[in-house]
């Protein structure tokens, strides 16, 4: 696989989500070995500019896309965008899976820490004698203060559809359905359910944080495919 060589390599720049390769000759370009790799997400020309769709982990394809050609040796030998994905997929996924965490939770951390904090001042003033656990205010100020943990599916839905590229509205009903009352009582019964004709053991998605992330990646995938047919 191949550009046609370095010297069929105009210019090479980058967008937000697309590299540009400016060609010489753009039919000496391997498109459908470009579609191939996993890390493309698509192909596309405009005259002699090749674009390559990579998404977030852009920047780093082109630093390595660079270095590959500037370690180049001589003009016959060819950069292979194979070669160059491979290399680059590992490090880019696991910058692109940090970013996708950090999207995902950074806006809670401070709400984070103030319902640390309120749990925390509570327990010290329930032990200190100050407040007693059985009393409405400490009840209130408990339940502030385990307010986001809780419902923390529902919150994470709307920043995860966000990162996804999906609507985060209707992930956020997504996960408010995980949070219905009717589900949560039959996953405190530990009652099998058969769904779908599909037997699995319920059970409680209050605090949790797995379940509604994959629920959601896996929405977003749907939704961009009923667009996709849809339109």
């Amino acid at each position: 696989m191949s550009w046609g060589g370095k010297s069929n390599i105009s210019k090479i720049t980058h967008c937000m989500t697309r590299l540009r390769f400016e060609l010489n000759d753009p039919s000496l370009a391997e498109r459908t070995a470009l579609k191939e790799i996993p890390e493309v997400l698509g192909v596309m020309d405009n005259k002699s500019t090749t674009m390559v769709v990579i998404g977030q982990a852009v920047n780093d394809v082109y630093l390595e896309v660079k270095k590959e050609l500037d370690n180049t040796p001589n003009e016959s030998t060819a950069a292979s965008p194979g070669a160059i994905a491979k290399k680059v997929s590992k490090k880019a996924w696991f910058d692109q899976f940090l970013a996708t965490i950090s999207a995902i939770f950074t806006p809670y951390i401070p709400v984070l820490a103030t319902s640390g904090i309120i749990k925390g001042l509570i327990d010290v003033l329930a032990k200190a004698g100050i407040m007693s656990p059985t009393s409405d205010t400490y009840l209130i100020l408990a339940a502030a203060g385990n307010a986001l943990i809780y419902f923390f599916p529902i919150l994470l839905a709307f920043t995860a559809a966000q990162r996804f590229g999906s609507n985060p509205f209707i992930a956020a009903v997504i996960g408010a359905a995980l949070m219905e009352p009717h589900i949560t009582g039959i996953a405190t019964t530990g009652t099998a359910i058969n769904f779908l004709g599909i037997n699995f053991t319920a059970m409680s998605f209050a605090n949790t944080v797995i379940p509604i992330l994959l629920s959601i990646w896996v929405y977003s995938y749907l939704d961009r495919w009923l667009k996709k047919n849809s339109a």
